[in-house]
């Protein structure tokens, strides 16, 4: 979570059928147009969280964790991206 900003950035797959039902805003930062969809999420529903390349993973993981728990979400399964690590 982007405390400063009060966001959590996260992929969604949306599947075909429910693309009309979205409000897609968009707001300005530094110059750019930055899509955003503000959404609910299932409290009950079971998520897949995949951490992106990084130096600190299992710090990502507990990170995780621990807004899913601050929530009272079910726990996510978590995985590490296949991606290699690019400095």
């Amino acid at each position: 979570m982007f405390e400063y900003e009060k966001e959590i950035r996260a992929i969604v797959k949306i599947r075909k059928g429910f693309t009309n039902d979205l409000k897609i805003d968009y707001f300005v930062r530094d110059g750019y147009f930055i899509p955003c969809l503000e959404m609910e999420i299932n409290k009950t529903a079971k998520y897949n969280v995949t951490i992106g390349p990084l130096l600190k993973s299992e710090f990502a993981k507990i990170t995780v964790r621990s807004l899913f728990e601050n929530n009272n979400l079910e726990k996510p399964c978590i995985n590490n991206s296949k991606a290699p690590l690019r400095f």
